[in-house]
C-alpha cells in the first residue's frame, strides 16, 4: 500500500510539475491585453474590476503584488494563473484515479488507472483554451481549480457514502437521527461553491449538477424536505440575487428555529442549517464589493455601494437590463454559426482546435474522448452520467445560454456586432471535463484489454498491439497538444500592451485630460498607473464607459474631471418623462447643451438628424468646461464619429490628437512626433518574429509604422527626400513585418535603378513574415500582409493562397474581406469575386459594399486607412 502511494504522489507531482514549468515558460513577462490590465489595476489597488467583481480574485491579486517574485507585477500576478492552473491539472489527476477507483475496485489494471490519469491531466493542461489563460492575470486558471475541486469532493461524498452502507445487510450504518459522515462534504461543497462565485460564475455551473446527482445517489435524500430547502434555495443565485437571499435566510432561519428550540435535532435539519450557515459564509466574501466601493477606490466599476448598484452589479446589469436566461431565449445569431467555426464565437471552431490543429485529426481524439463518456456506464451510471452531464452543460449548454452574437441578427437593443474577440474561454469548463475524458476513454479502453472476457476472445499478440496503440495515444495526444499549443499561447516576449500604454500615455502633457475607445487602450494604462506608478497624472477617459452615470459622476467627484453638471443632472433614476405615466431611467433635472443652446436630459437624444449618445454630449461638456485648463487628448483609436465633430481643431502628435482652441492649417506636429516616436516610445521586440502575436496585437502594432510612414509623407511633401528616405528605411528596419513601408522603399530602389536593394528589401520582409506565419500560423493579419509581399515580388500563386488562408482563418472580418476582394479585382478573379460577395451577404445582408460588389464590380474598391496598398 505504501509503494502505490508512493507510485500516486510521484506522478501527481510529475503532472503538477509539468503545468508549472510549460506555464512559468510562456507566462506573460508583464501586462496583457483585455481584463488582465483591469485585474492588475484592481489587484494594486484593491479596486472593483467590472461585473461581477471577482473580488476573491483581487484580494489573492493584492497579495501577490506584495511577494518578492520578478521586477514586474504584472508578471507577479500572472503567477496566480500559472500556480492555479498547474494545480488544476494535479486535481484532474485524482479526480480520473477517483473514478477509476469507483469502477475497478480491485487493485488490478493500476496500470491503465494511472495512465489514464497522466494523460487525461497532461491533455487538459496543454489544451488551447486552457492554456491560454494560463499565463496570464485572468481568472479562469482559479476558477477552473475550484470547479474541479467541488467535483473531486462530490466524488468523495459518493465513495464515502457508498462505504458508509452496509452491503451484507443492506441496511445504512446509521441510527435514525445519527449524522452521516459524508455529508461532511456536501457542506464544503457549498461552501466551496458559493466562494467561487467571487471568482467567476462558471466555476457555479457545477452546482446545480452536483445538486441533480447528490439527490440520484442518495435516495433518502429525494424525499427530505430540508436538503430540498437548503440545496435547492442556495442555486438560486444562478437567476437573481435578492430571491437567492431571501430563501437562503428563510431556510435557514426556520432550519435554525426548528433544530434549537424545537427538539427536532436530526441530521436533516442539521444538514440544512449547516449548508445554509456555510453557503452565506462561502456568498459573504462579496460584502468586499460594497466595503471597498465605500472607499472610493480608483476602480470602482459601477460604483456597487449601495444596495441596489451591488445587487445590479452581481447581476451584471452593465451588459444591458436583460437577464441572461431571457437573453439565451432570443437568439442572437444562427445556430449553424453558433455551433460551427464561425469566427470569434463558433464553438466546434474552438473545440476541434484545441490539442491540434482540428479538421479530421480532431476525429480519433474526438471519438476516444466520447469513449471516456459513454463507457463508464457500463460500470457505475450515475458518475458517468455526472461526468457526461458537466460536458454538455460546458459546451452545448453555454451555446445556448451565453448566445453569442455572430453580427447577422439585431439583439434586443438593436445591437448586432460580431463579438469583439475569441470566446473560447467560456467553455472552459466543457472543455476541461472533455480532456479528462480522453483520458478515460483511454483507460477504458486499456482495462478492457487487460480483462479476463478480453484475453479469451482476443489472441495475445493482437491484444498487444491494441495496447501499444493505446498507450501511444496515450503519450501522442498531451505531447502533439504540447507542440501545437506552445507556440500559440506562448506569451514569453510579448511586451506589446505594456509598451503600447506606455507610448500612448508619455504622449500625454502633464495632467492631461485622454479620451481612449475601448478595453485594450484603457486597460493596460489603467495597470501602469495604478499598479506601475506611472503617470498618474494623465485622466484616462474611457468613451465606452461615459455612457453610464456612475463613471461620470467618478470622473467628476472623485478624478478632477471638468464637468459642471450637478449630481442630479447626471444620476439615472426611474422617472417620467415630461408628459407621459411610464418610467424610464433618466437623471431628475435637464442640462443646458452649451454647444446646441437647448435643455435637455442626459440621456440618448436625437438631434441635429442624428442620435446622439450621452458620452458624445459628455465630450463636449468636458471640453467646454475645460476650456483649456488642461491639456485634452484623444487616443488615435478613439474614431471620427466619437470625436463629434472636432476634427478641425485637432493636431496630430504620435499616438494622440490633442485639441486646440482655434484651427490651425498645419495639423500634424512633426517635432514633437519624431521626438515621440524614435526616442521616447517603447516598442520591444517589434521586430522578432518569434513573439507570438494575435490578429489584435498585431493590428494594433500597425500604429507604429504608420506613424513613421507620417512623417515620411510629411518630409516628402517638403521635399526633403533625405530625411524621407532615412525615416523609410529606418521604418522597414524596425517593423519589418508591415508591407506598406516595404512597398514603399521597394519601389523607391526600384525607380532609382537599384534593383538588387529592391528585391533585398522584399524578400527580407517576406521573409520575416514566412517565419511570423510558421509560428502563428492562425494569425489572419500575418497572412494578408504576406500575400501583399508576394505581389510585390510577383509570385501570384502564393499570393493567392495566403489571402484564401486569411480568409479560411476569419470570414467575419471585414478587413479581410475587403482585402480579399481588392486581390480579386486586381487579379481578375471575377467569379471568385462574385462568390466572395455572395458568401459575405449571407451573413451580413445589408452590407452596402458587397452589394456594390454585386452590381457593379468593375471599380476597384479603396483599402481601409492604414492598409498597405499597391
Amino acid at each position: 500500500m505504501g509503494r502505490e502511494k508512493l507510485i500516486t504522489g510521484g506522478l501527481g507531482l510529475l503532472v503538477l510539475a509539468a503545468g508549472l514549468v510549460v506555464f512559468g515558460l510562456t507566462a506573460a513577462p508583464t501586462v496583457s491585453f483585455w481584463d488582465c490590465g483591469e485585474f492588475i489595476a484592481a489587484s494594486a489597488c484593491l479596486g472593483i474590476p467590472h461585473p461581477p467583481g471577482a473580488p476573491l480574485y483581487v484580494l489573492i491579486g493584492r497579495i501577490f503584488t506584495l511577494l518578492p517574485l520578478g521586477d514586474d507585477i504584472g508578471y507577479r500576478v500572472s503567477l496566480i494563473s500559472v500556480l492555479t492552473s498547474a494545480f488544476t491539472g494535479l486535481v484532474g489527476y485524482f479526480i480520473i484515479l477517483k473514478l477509476f477507483e469507483l469502477w475497478w475496485p480491485s487493485a488490478s489494471g493500476r496500470f491503465w488507472k494511472y495512465l489514464a490519469a497522466v494523460s487525461g491531466a497532461v491533455t487538459m493542461l496543454f489544451s488551447n483554451t486552457f492554456w491560454s489563460s494560463a499565463v496570464e492575470a485572468e481568472v479562469y486558471g482559479l476558477s477552473m481549480l475550484l470547479m474541479l475541486l467541488l467535483i473531486y469532493l462530490t466524488l468523495r461524498w459518493y465513495e464515502t457514502r457508498q462505504a458508509a452502507l452496509n452491503p451484507l445487510a443492506g441496511q445504512p450504518a446509521r441510527a435514525e437521527g445519527e449524522d452521516l459522515p459524508p455529508d461532511r462534504y456536501l457542506i464544503l461543497i457549498y461552501y466551496l461553491g458559493l466562494l467561487s462565485v467571487a471568482v467567476h460564475m462558471t466555476t457555479f455551473l457545477v452546482m446545480p449538477l452536483i445538486f441533480l446527482f447528490v439527490l440520484w445517489a442518495d435516495p433518502e435524500k429525494r424525499t427530505d424536505f430540508c436538503f430540498w430547502a437548503a440545496g435547492g434555495s442556495l442555486l438560486v443565485i444562478l437567476a437573481v440575487v435578492e430571491p437567492f437571499l431571501i430563501a437562503v435566510g428563510l431556510t435557514a432561519v426556520i432550519s435554525a428555529f426548528l433544530y434549537f428550540f424545537q427538539g427536532r435535532k436530526t441530521a436533516s435539519w442539521r444538514l440544512a442549517l449547516l449548508l445554509c450557515t456555510f453557503g452565506l459564509l462561502g456568498f459573504s466574501s462579496q460584502l468586499y464589493i460594497p466595503i471597498r466601493s465605500l472607499q472610493n477606490p480608483a476602480i470602482d466599476e459601477n460604483n456597487p455601494e449601495s444596495w441596489e448598484r451591488f445587487k445590479g452589479f452581481l447581476e451584471r446589469k452593465q451588459y444591458g437590463q436583460e437577464n441572461m436566461l431571457v437573453r439565451a431565449m432570443n437568439r442572437r445569431g444562427k445556430l449553424e454559426n453558433q455551433f460551427g467555426r464561425y469566427p470569434r464565437m463558433g464553438f466546434w471552431g474552438f473545440f476541434e482546435t484545441q490539442y491540434g490543429r482540428g479538421g479530421w485529426a480532431f476525429a480519433p481524439v474526438f471519438l476516444i474522448g466520447l469513449a471516456g463518456l459513454v463507457l463508464p456506464f457500463k460500470h457505475d451510471k450515475k458518475t458517468a452520467l455526472f461526468l457526461l452531464a458537466i460536458t454538455l452543460a460546458g459546451t452545448i449548454g453555454l451555446v445556448f445560454y451565453m448566445n453569442f452574437a455572430d453580427g447577422t441578427r439585431m439583439d434586443a437593443y438593436g445591437e448586432a456586432g460580431l463579438e469583439v474577440r475569441d470566446r473560447d474561454y467560456f467553455w472552459t469548463p466543457g472543455f476541461v471535463v472533455f480532456s479528462l475524458a480522453v483520458g478515460i476513454g483511454l483507460g477504458c479502453l486499456g482495462m478492457w484489454l487487460s480483462s479476463e472476457e478480453t484475453r479469451q476472445k482476443l489472441k495475445q499478440p493482437l491484444r498487444q498491439t491494441l495496447a501499444a496503440l493505446v498507450i501511444l495515444a496515450a503519450t501522442a495526444i498531451p505531447a502533439f497538444a504540447l507542440k501545437t499549443n506552445f507556440v500559440r499561447n506562448s506569451r514569453a516576449g510579448n511586451y506589446l500592451p505594456y509598451d503600447y500604454a506606455y507610448s500612448l500615455l508619455v504622449s500625454c502633457d502633464k495632467d492631461a485630460l485622454l479620451f481612449t475607445n475601448g478595453d485594450n487602450d484603457t486597460f493596460p494604462l489603467w495597470a501602469l498607473q495604478e499598479a506601475y506608478g506611472f503617470r498618474k497624472d494623465v485622466r484616462t477617459i474611457n468613451l465606452s464607459l461615459l455612457n453610464t452615470d456612475w463613471y461620470i459622476l467618478q470622473l467628476k467627484n472623485h478624478m478632477g474631471v471638468p464637468i459642471s453638471l450637478a449630481d442630479s443632472q447626471i444620476a439615472m433614476k426611474e422617472l417620467p418623462l415630461p408628459g407621459m405615466s411610464q418610467t424610464f431611467p433618466r437623471p431628475e433635472y435637464p442640462y443646458l447643451d452649451r454647444r446646441r443652446g437647448v435643455s435637455h436630459y442626459l440621456m440618448p437624444v436625437q438631434l441635429e438628424n442624428q442620435l446622439l449618445r450621452v458620452q458624445d454630449f459628455m465630450v463636449e461638456e468636458i471640453a467646454i468646461t475645460n476650456n483649456f485648463n488642461f491639456p485634452l487628448f484623444f487616443s488615435r483609436t478613439v474614431p471620427a464619429s466619437a470625436r463629434v465633430g472636432l476634427d478641425a481643431n485637432l493636431k496630430t502628435e504620435a499616438m494622440v490628437l490633442r485639441l486646440l482652441p482655434e484651427r490651425k492649417e498645419e495639423r500634424f506636429d512633426v517635432e514633437r512626433t519624431e521626438q515621440l516616436l524614435w526616442k521616447n516610445f517603447r516598442f520591444r521586440n517589434y521586430g522578432n518574429p518569434d513573439v507570438t502575436l494575435d490578429d489584435n496585437e498585431a493590428g494594433m502594432m500597425i500604429v507604429y509604422p504608420e506613424i513613421a510612414l507620417e512623417l515620411y509623407e510629411w518630409y516628402l511633401k517638403k521635399s526633403d527626400t533625405a530625411k524621407a528616405l532615412a525615416h523609410l528605411e529606418r521604418t522597414v528596419r524596425e517593423f519589418p513585418f508591415y508591407p506598406r513601408p516595404v512597398v514603399l522603399l521597394h519601389d523607391y530602389y526600384k525607380s532609382k535603378g537599384e534593383t538588387e536593394r529592391a528585391r533585398e528589401t522584399a524578400e527580407r520582409s517576406r521573409r520575416h513574415l514566412e517565419r511570423a506565419v510558421e509560428r502563428s500560423g492562425d494569425n489572419p493579419v500575418w497572412w494578408m500582409f504576406l500575400s501583399n509581399l508576394y505581389q510585390l515580388e510577383g509570385k501570384k500563386k502564393e499570393a493567392y493562397r495566403a489571402i484564401q488562408t486569411a480568409w479560411e482563418i476569419n470570414r467575419a472580418e471585414d478587413f479581410v474581406f475587403r482585402t480579399y476582394v481588392q486581390y480579386c479585382l486586381a487579379d481578375g478573379r471575377t467569379e471568385r469575386l462574385l462568390q466572395l460577395a455572395r458568401e459575405w451577404l449571407e451573413n451580413h445582408p445589408k452590407d452596402e459594399f458587397a452589394q456594390q460588389v454585386l452590381s457593379q464590380f468593375g471599380g476597384v474598391p479603396q483599402f481601409p486607412q492604414g492598409f498597405p496598398s499597391r
